[in-house]
């Protein structure tokens, strides 16, 4: 007889093709292999479109809920554009637990997705968090606690450039800088910044200007093709005074 109370669940989906589950009870001859640790009760959350947005949705889940990160995979699994696709799983105690730390990484994916560009012409994501929270720290290398943000930019030329813009706007500190061959090739820059204490108005004014600049570039790449490099380039010439 088959116990129900073991079945997957179904939790929701999202932007960026982004899906949430919850398996219950994870068969015993299986947990050694996805080093699940003590838990059996887990949360599957996973996206083929961008990367920022889901690790900052589930950091925010995993501060709001009695569970812990277990681990995050860079999927083979791109549904275009540059990068990759995601894979978190999310150990609770209780099932309910794990639930509901999907529930809010799915509700927070709108407002993260704020902020990207995917069109022919690239792929440009850009994420942060004023408080980096466990899941930030330990896939990405954050310092716990302080201000984080993460710059996903294809094609890779464009990331450099970005990246560059991006450090030379805001008095931050390049905490990582990695590129991966997928679909495309992709730049990622981490910059973190402040502490819990000094997280304020200040701080996201810092991070706004650096936001601001890199919003004003994403709207000239998306019209580069009609108006031409030489134009981009004054926008930016401009831009700086």
């Amino acid at each position: 007889m088959t116990d129900h109370s073991q079945i997957t669940e179904f939790v929701g989906t999202a932007i960026g093709d982004t899906i949430g589950l919850v398996i219950p009870g994870i068969d015993p001859s299986l947990a050694p292999f996805m080093k699940l640790g003590e838990y059996r009760s887990i949360g599957i959350f996973g996206g083929r479109v961008a990367v920022g947005p889901q690790v900052i949705a589930v950091d925010e889940a995993v501060k709001a809920a009695d569970v812990e990160l277990i681990s995050m995979e860079a999927s083979r699994d791109s549904k275009g554009g540059a990068g990759c696709g995601t894979l978190f799983y999310i150990g609770a105690n209780d099932v309910s637990d794990a639930r509901h730390a999907v529930e809010i990484a799915l509700e927070q994916l709108p407002k993260q997705f704020g902020e990207v560009y995917v069109n022919d012409a690239g792929h440009l994501s850009f994420s942060y968090t004023a408080r980096a929270g466990q899941c930030c720290v330990k896939t990405l290398g954050a310092v716990e606690g302080k201000a984080f943000g993460i710059i996903c930019c294809g094609p890779a030329a464009i990331g450099c450039l970005v990246s560059d813009l991006a450090v030379k706007s805001a008095p931050v500190t390049v905490i990582g800088y990695h590129h991966l061959t997928i679909a495309l090739l992709m730049r990622w820059c981490c910059v973190s910044q402040g502490n819990l204490q000094r997280c304020d108005r200040r701080c996201g004014q810092r991070f706004m200007r650096v936001n601001n600049f890199l919003v004003l570039w994403a709207k000239n790449l998306i019209l580069w093709e009609i108006r031409g490099f030489r134009s981009f380039c004054k926008k930016i010439k401009d831009y700086h005074g």
